[in-house]
């Protein structure tokens, strides 16, 4: 038995790490974590859109709520009392 048979050189997985982060010829590590800080971008941008949208339906909400109560319940809560 020989050395060079029972020893792994460090090389190697230093090798497939560096084919990990840089690619070599598909996409590596550092491309994917480019387009996923790209992607957290749009979606932050998208949700922001969605909760204004959703304060602003529950602006509206609140708003027909109090218009009816001064419009219609209390003038027929008047009307009963009289």
């Amino acid at each position: 038995m020989t050395s060079a048979t029972q020893h792994t050189p460090p090389c190697i997985p230093l090798q497939e790490m560096q084919a990990f982060v840089n690619g070599n010829g598909k996409p590596g590590a550092k491309t994917r974590l480019a387009l996923l800080e790209d992607s957290l971008g749009d979606m932050k941008k998208s949700i922001d859109r969605m909760v204004g949208w959703v304060i602003g339906a529950m602006i509206t909400l609140i708003t027909g709520a109090v218009l009816w109560i001064f419009t219609y319940l209390i003038p027929n809560a008047l009307k009963v009392i009289r």
